[in-house]
């Protein structure tokens, strides 16, 4: 991995950077530009634990139903995708920017759960604020 310093990400407007040492827990991965911290410090079991116990808080939940009320779908769409993921290329760069930073699998039809496009998380983001995904109501997994 190449060594980038956290100066010059945010200069890139990159939001990762890489300093070539381990952090305090013994991780050599890359850290997030906003606030220092290492990805895998991230999403360690302190984290994931944390996160399951906020989805069973009020606001938790009303944040997931939010979501699950936005794309009924997608959560059929995801589980779909990860039980048939063998039959897919999967892609390590963004389909759109070329950058090899964490790439996401993205639906622009549900009805098409291994029809998949491999997009960064801004890029993914992006997507979702200026479209809606095509059968997002009416997808293959409705009755």
């Amino acid at each position: 991995m190449k060594i980038i310093l956290r100066k010059e990400s945010k200069l890139l407007g990159i939001n990762r950077y890489f300093t070539g040492k381990q952090c305090k827990h013994g991780h050599l991965s890359e850290r997030y530009v906003s606030d220092g911290h290492c990805i895998e410090c991230e999403v360690s079991d302190r984290v994931k634990e944390y996160r399951k116990e906020y989805r069973k808080t009020e606001e938790g939940k009303k944040v997931k139903q939010k979501s699950n009320l936005k794309y009924p779908n997608a959560i059929k769409s995801r589980a779909y995708y990860s039980r048939h993921k063998r039959t897919v290329v999967i892609m390590d760069n963004c389909e759109q920017c070329k950058s090899d930073h964490v790439v996401e699998a993205h639906h622009h039809d549900y009805n098409l759960p291994l029809d998949v496009t491999y997009l960064c998380k801004p890029c993914h983001e992006d997507w979702h604020i200026h479209n809606t995904p095509l059968n997002r109501e009416t997808g293959i997994f409705t009755k």
